[in-house]
């Protein structure tokens, strides 16, 4: 039982009452989980100790003037009523409270809209429209066109000089306002002035019986890896026991696995790998799944779940492959955003695993001939690890998106070839011939054959990046000619003649941090600084961020767990200097 208590009142408003005359259409009862407002409590006491509470238990706010609700009151039997028109917002959880102006503080105090006009009494009819005065009707207490005398029910669980409260049970409102009624089928009876519940209401939902909602694999899926693992999960948390599934397959035979996970998501990881091309049939035992609430009955599963898959054949990438280079196109976006691809190619770049891991790996064909169009691409495969390991030949197949700019397939089958193979990186040198000339080779393994420089590591510390550059470090425009068109041309050449190296995290502060002198991670013994050079670095170009905005979108090279070595250079001896002039300026590091 969840109770769902009101803290305060939302508004205080004293409205006017208004006479509607309406024809009442009949409607059916419906008991189901809440869908919209319904009465939680009726008070008829002593004088004019009168009021009605509205619970919402939707899930969301209900704008009630927007919605036109309305309370109307049938007196005596009659088939026009008295209408009072609801405003405010009702928050989830919360109840509205309507009573007459002059009841006790003790209702006061509750009460959310208050009239001095007479209420009901016990042979008097109440409906809850939505839609206003010839709306549809979500409630009613009594039964309109009908004088019952004096009230409806008997004793306590009568509709005069009582107080009834909605039976935790009852999930809706009584939508037939014309139909026999007999409070104590979904009301409970207290004396008369009884108001200590009132601003509150508790629901206790009807338990289901716990079920399966959703497997990996799903039931008949086609071209499942012969290593994949299954998962199941539930609708809610659920305790399982010993042979609570049975994995059998057709060539294979019977699987035992491991599992992990739960409550509510299990994964099965089979003991054995799948045969190739083969049925396999998953069944989940219901007698063994129970859920953990004491909401019972149900506890267990109504009936076993069975669901089965077929292997992949045994030429495990049989599908046919859309070129990278049609995924990547010729500009900056991709033409094929939202349509779902199969690619294969050599994994030339492994970041898989949870952030501050790039969650994923870079994926590079044989290229489609178009120099214009990048022969690599970023596969997302969310938080998985260990899916690819680094110059093996895999097919992917997933939909088509971008994100921070970079081209990317989110991963729905990955299939391993069973083949590893290799990339030759291209060249590429600085400085660019433009600025966006990098996007024909996002995603690809690539190579710097000249001597570049750090230019530039103000963001190693934080986020594990340098700049480098070409023939020389960068200067400042200013520092070296006028302001004005010949610094904003300098600037500009700067700008086509750097590259920023990253690492292969997204996070701040990294700890160590990768790139010092020689490929050793940086210490205090082993620096970088600027001027320091490398030669021949390999990596691939990537277009992302460094997971911060303080190092926004931009093409960056990532050497580290890239396909190819970064190639590195021995460092020439110092010149002889003064001991106050001695630079780093020269040394090698990564190359």
């Amino acid at each position: 039982m969840i109770p769902l208590r009101k803290t305060r009142p939302f508004f205080s408003l004293l409205l006017a009452c208004v006479l509607v005359i309406s024809l009442l259409p009949p409607a059916s009862q419906v008991q189901a989980a809440p869908t919209d407002l319904f009465f939680s409590e009726y008070i008829e006491g002593s004088s004019n100790n009168k009021a009605l509470e509205i619970f919402n238990g939707t899930g969301a706010a209900i704008d009630l003037a927007a919605g036109q609700y309305v309370i109307q009151i049938y007196f005596n039997g009659a088939t026009s009523a008295t209408a009072y028109s609801l405003t405010g917002t009702l928050v989830n959880g919360d109840v509205f409270v309507f009573a007459h102006a002059s009841a006790v503080a003790s209702i006061l105090d509750k009460a959310d809209m208050t009239t001095s006009a007479g209420l009901w009494n016990g042979d008097d009819a109440i409906v809850l429209r939505k839609g206003g005065s010839g709306g549809t009707i979500i409630d009613s207490i009594g039964q309109v066109g009908f004088d019952p005398g004096t009230e409806w029910g008997t004793g306590l669980t009568s509709t005069a000089d009582n107080t009834l409260r909605r039976k935790s049970t009852i999930q809706a409102g009584r939508t037939n306002s014309t139909d026999v009624f007999d409070p104590s089928i979904e009301w409970d009876g207290y004396a008369t002035d009884t108001f200590n519940d009132l601003g509150s209401h508790t629901i206790t939902a009807e338990d289901t019986a716990p079920s399966v909602t959703s497997t990996t694999p799903a039931n008949s899926a086609t071209n499942v890896a012969v290593n994949a693992d299954i998962a199941i999960n539930f609708s809610e948390p659920v305790n399982v026991s010993t042979g609570w599934f049975t994995i059998s397959c057709a060539s294979s035979g019977a699987h035992t696995a491991a599992v992990s996970g739960g409550p509510s998501s299990f994964t099965l990881n089979p003991d054995a790998d799948f045969a190739n091309n083969e049925s396999c049939t998953v069944t989940v035992v219901a007698a063994q799944v129970a859920d953990l609430d004491t909401n019972d009955p149900p506890d267990n599963m109504t009936a076993n779940y069975t669901f089965s898959f077929t292997t992949v054949p045994v030429d495990a990438c049989y599908l046919p492959d859309t070129p990278i280079g049609t995924v990547q196109g010729s500009g900056d976006a991709t033409p094929l955003a939202g349509t779902t691809v199969t690619v294969q190619g050599v994994v030339v770049g492994d970041n898989e695993g949870a952030s501050p891991a790039l969650r994923g790996f870079y994926l590079q064909d044989t290229g489609d001939g178009d120099p214009t169009t990048s022969d690599g691409i970023f596969i997302y495969n969310n938080n998985n690890n260990n899916y690819v390991s680094v110059g093996q030949v895999v097919q992917v197949t997933g939909p088509v998106s971008e994100y921070q700019g970079q081209t990317q397939i989110t991963q729905t089958v990955i299939v391993q070839c069973n083949a590893t193979g290799s990339v030759q990186p291209v060249d590429v040198t600085l400085p660019l011939p433009s600025a966006t000339y990098l996007e024909r080779y996002e995603g690809m393994l690539v190579r710097f054959p000249q001597t570049l420089y750090v230019t530039e590591h103000y963001q190693l510390g934080r986020f594990g990046l340098v700049v480098m550059s070409a023939d020389s470090r960068l200067a400042q425009p200013t520092n070296v000619v006028a302001p004005g068109a010949p610094a904003l041309a300098l600037q500009a050449a700067n700008n086509l003649n750097r590259i920023i190296v990253d690492d292969d995290l997204q996070n701040q502060n990294p700890d160590p941090i990768k790139f010092g002198r020689g490929g050793n991670p940086l210490t205090a013994s082993n620096t970088l600084r600027g001027g320091d050079t490398a030669t021949g670095m390999i990596g691939v170009m990537t277009y992302t961020w460094a997971g911060n905005s303080a190092s926004p979108n931009a093409y960056r090279l990532r050497p580290v767990n890239a396909l190819a070595a970064v190639y590195r250079t021995s460092s020439p001896p110092m010149p002889a200097r003064h001991p106050f002039l001695m630079s780093a300026a020269g040394s090698k590091w990564w190359g």
